[in-house]
C-alpha cells in the first residue's frame, strides 16, 4: 500500500492479484494492457490514454479503500486539484511489487519453498 498526499488528503492506493479482474469487471478493460499504455504514454504524452489513466489510478485507490464512492467521476470530483502525472509517477513502485516476482536467492542445496 501506498499513501498520496493529495489536494491536502492522504490517499491510500493498493494492488493484489484480485485488482486485475476487478478492474475488468468495473471497466471491460484489460488490465494489463492499460498499464502497458499507460507507460508507453508516459513517454509521449500525444499518445497517453487518459481514460486508462484515470481508470488505473481510481482503481488503486478503490483497492485501498472500499469506501470510496462508486462512481469515479464522483470520487474525483471531490479534488479541487489531481495532479494525475505525478500520482501515477509515485505509483510506479506499487506497479512494480505487484506485477513482477522478486527473485530470492538461496543458498546452495536447498530448495524454494
Amino acid at each position: 500500500m501506498i499513501k498520496i498526499e493529495i489536494d491536502d488528503r492522504l490517499v491510500a492506493f493498493s494492488c493484489h492479484g484480485g485488482t486485475p479482474i476487478e478492474y475488468r469487471q468495473r471497466f471491460q478493460r484489460d488490465f494489463f494492457e492499460d498499464v502497458a499504455k499507460i507507460w508507453n504514454g508516459m513517454e509521449d504524452l500525444g499518445t497517453l490514454d487518459t481514460l486508462a489513466l484515470y481508470s488505473m489510478v481510481y482503481m488503486l485507490a478503490k483497492t485501498a479503500d472500499s469506501t470510496i464512492n462508486d462512481d469515479m467521476l464522483a470520487w474525483y470530483s471531490t479534488f479541487k486539484v489531481f495532479p494525475i502525472l505525478s500520482v501515477i509517477a509515485e505509483l510506479r513502485e506499487l506497479f512494480s511489487a505487484n506485477l513482477f516476482m522478486q527473485k530470492k536467492t538461496l543458498p546452495m542445496g536447498t530448495e524454494n519453498p
